[in-house]
């Protein structure tokens, strides 16, 4: 079988027997029991599960998984977890990335079909889950993305089919809005008032402002990504100093958000130059690996400082690979303190490429509705989807949106 680089042209270079079976089989054994057993284990207390938009299997050839999402409840209520159900998808994509489940495609916001149908799985997922005692609550879309990032972003124009990528584009701020006015309703009619609607920023942090709280919405969180491997790819410098300025600017911009809604950081992770490509070409030595381990912990020391003072923060992620021989050595092998990880301890490459976080509990501070629980913890795929990709941080998109279309 040629290679398929998301799930949508999976579907498409195997038949659907062929699919279902090997869905079944990654859906079966990559994410058990075990691994909330563990996460509860290490303190953690909140998994983040991404969804797509076939999950209800109503979008034939892609088989469904609301039942192995149903498990991961079972399993979550059974070890004292709470489950922030991500819908990570949607038809025809709202990014362009691979984890969009279309590559180089971005043309969701275009369909009215689809956007409605995309509003069906939300209030689908709130009728089914709404009441369940696991359910923190609902991410309304993974990262809808905005124009510097997808005019940035490695994956545009990179579609498999070029004819179905024209007229993709990014996903406008007047329409997000709109449609996050309509989910929060829809949501809100079918679950809980104590359940949070999440709203990804959009890489726009800086744009929403009070606009939750004017639109009356309660009990609702803005979930931002900060990866500082992003930065990488427009800073050639890769030094501790460097890094700890892009940190200190996120920082900054979290607390200015937070103002208005409690903000979490629902992805970031410890991969960065500065520790991989460290004696880049020679042999592997104790001695490098030493070093190599000590600057993914520095990395991981900053960042936790400044996303500790979020509303919580969720590692990107779990896992990507898993050892057959040692599921869960990567988990085992942190040392907790006071619900974070020591950063001396053994935050190594190897560590670093299966994904692991750890978190603890308390209330958030600032203004406005504070309902939101700090919830810290990790992103646990159960359907099958595992891939990096690379997101920028926007503070303030929409204005330099028309400054460079200005000069244009």
């Amino acid at each position: 079988m040629r290679s398929a680089e998301d799930e949508i042209w999976l579907g498409r270079k195997l038949s659907p027997e062929d699919l279902a079976a090997r869905l079944k089989e990654h859906r079966d054994t990559y994410v058990t029991e075990k691994d909330f057993e563990t996460i509860a284990s290490h303190g953690m207390n909140l998994v983040r599960i991404p969804v797509p938009y076939f999950i209800f299997g109503d979008r034939p050839p892609y088989p469904g998984c609301a039942e192995y999402l149903d498990l991961a409840f079972d399993w979550a209520e059974k070890y004292g977890l709470k489950i922030l159900i991500d819908l990570h998808t949607c038809p025809g994509s709202q990014n362009g990335y691979d984890n969009g489940g279309l590559t180089g495609v971005c043309k969701w916001c275009t369909n009215r079909d689809e956007v409605f149908f995309e509003l069906s799985v939300l209030e689908r997922l709130a009728k089914r889950y709404g009441t369940r005692e696991g359910l923190y609550g609902i991410e309304v879309l993974n990262e809808p993305i905005s124009f510097l990032v997808y005019a940035s972003a490695p994956s545009t124009g990179k579609a498999e089919d070029k004819e179905e990528a024209k007229g993709s584009g990014y996903v406008p701020m007047p329409f997000l809005k709109k449609f996050y006015k309509k989910a929060y309703e829809i949501l809100r009619a079918n679950m809980p008032a104590d359940k949070v609607v999440v709203f990804h920023d959009g890489f726009r942090l800086g744009a929403w402002k009070d606009f939750f709280v004017k639109a009356g919405m309660e009990n609702v969180a803005l979930d931002t990504h900060i990866y500082v491997f992003a930065m990488e790819m427009f800073v050639p410098v890769h030094k501790p100093s460097v890094y700890q300025i892009y940190i200190n600017s996120q920082k900054r911009l979290l607390k200015k958000a937070a103002k208005y809604t409690p903000v979490i950081v629902g992805e970031w992770c410890i991969s960065n130059r500065y520790a991989s490509e460290y004696a880049k070409g020679q042999p592997e030595t104790p001695a490098i690996a030493e070093e190599k381990k000590r600057r993914y912990g520095l990395l991981y020391k900053m960042q936790m400082e400044a996303w500790s003072e979020s509303a919580g923060h969720i590692y990107w992620n779990y896992q990507l690979l898993r050892d057959k021989n040692a599921p869960f050595l990567f988990l085992s092998s942190m040392t907790l303190t006071q619900g974070t990880v020591n950063p001396e301890e053994d935050v190594s490459e190897e560590d670093e490429r299966r994904k692991h976080s750890c978190t603890e509990s308390r209330n958030a501070s600032g203004s406005g509705n504070r309902r939101v629980k700090k919830r810290v913890g990790i992103r646990a795929d159960v359907r099958g989807r595992s891939a990096s990709h690379v997101e920028a941080e926007d503070a303030d998109a929409d204005h330099r949106e028309r400054e460079i279309k200005k000069s244009q």
